[in-house]
């Protein structure tokens, strides 16, 4: 990751911004815009209604997500900056993972790649253990509760490595104490990610 001086200039003006994602997971999350710059940075601009209350939690996230789950946490810097509508906007910065998102990898190279079921087994049994022993989780949600569909986690092509992309998720959202019914869809999550790290261990369709 560059260094905090060479970040790319706010507002976003890069001569070449390409914008790759937009739209939030769940009813209570912010909308957030996505963008990918042409010297390899990602920029998610995520509106929160004060502004750096809201940046300074997505950093405890990150902080603590980092301690529980190590490098697997993309390296992330945090802004506050003008969003692409002209307002004050939350800006978290990443260096782009080259690789792909966990749902876009074929059953069978999860079945024939040793070394990426052996990272995922990891990264998951990382995920419960904090489950366990804090009562939190990252925002892995995939499709259907089941975080194998999940495109927060990003496959790095040339180490075969997950890493979380996606830091945003308070304690408050993903969590054994949340509100109904997001207690319920982690319940869902987390048992569906049991599931699937015993999938990757016994090598059969996920």
């Amino acid at each position: 990751m560059a260094e905090q001086n060479e970040l790319p200039s706010f507002p976003l003006k890069t001569k070449s911004i390409e914008m790759i994602a937009e739209g939030k997971a769940l009813k209570m999350l912010p909308r957030a815009k996505v963008w990918k710059t042409e010297d390899g940075k990602v920029i998610k601009e995520m509106q929160f209604p004060t502004t750096f209350v809201g940046l300074a939690q997505t950093k405890a996230d990150y902080e603590y997500f980092s301690k529980r789950l190590g490098d697997s946490v993309a390296k992330s810097y945090f802004v506050v900056g003008e969003g692409s509508n002209g307002k004050p906007t939350n800006l978290i910065i990443q260096t782009e993972i080259k690789g792909r998102a966990l749902r876009d990898v074929p059953d069978e190279e999860l079945k024939s790649n040793q070394e990426l079921r052996d990272n995922l087994i990891k990264f998951f049994s990382g995920c419960l253990t904090m489950w366990d022993e804090d009562s939190r989780m990252p925002d892995i949600y995939g499709r259907f509760a089941n975080p194998r569909a999940t495109t927060n986690i990003r496959i790095e092509d040339a180490t075969n490595k997950p890493y979380l992309t996606d830091i945003i998720a308070s304690e408050r959202y993903f969590s054994k104490n949340s509100p109904l019914p997001y207690r319920v869809i982690n319940q869902k999550v987390i048992a569906n990610t049991r599931s699937f790290i015993k999938n990757l261990n016994r090598q059969v369709t996920y």
